[in-house]
């Protein structure tokens, strides 16, 4: 089944604050975090059952080199990637990005 890919703003404002923090750490970092997000979004469209249901509808596609998690839901042929969460932060904030 194709579906369509919805991106919030909050995946792009997230993604522009980890590249920043990261490639201000190592020259090249930031894009490496950049094309990881780019993968994962890619795995969740291929396979948006993959990972569960982590709170409601919302499930979270974990990062494999950093420690971030993408927040999405599947609702019949729409994928909506709501949000990129470093989990560093306070768990209680997630709520804030969905």
């Amino acid at each position: 089944m194709a579906y369509r890919l919805e991106i919030r703003e909050k995946v792009r404002t997230g993604t522009i604050a980890g590249y920043l923090w990261y490639e201000e750490k190592s020259q090249g970092l930031g894009s490496r975090f950049v094309s990881e997000i780019e993968e994962m979004i890619e795995y969740i469209t291929q396979y948006p059952y993959h990972f569960q249901v982590k709170y409601k509808d919302y499930r979270e596609g974990i990062l494999k080199k950093f420690p971030y998690v993408v927040i999405y839901q599947v609702h019949e042929d729409l994928i909506t990637i709501s949000s990129v969460f470093p989990c560093k932060d306070d768990p209680e904030k997630k709520q804030e990005y969905k």
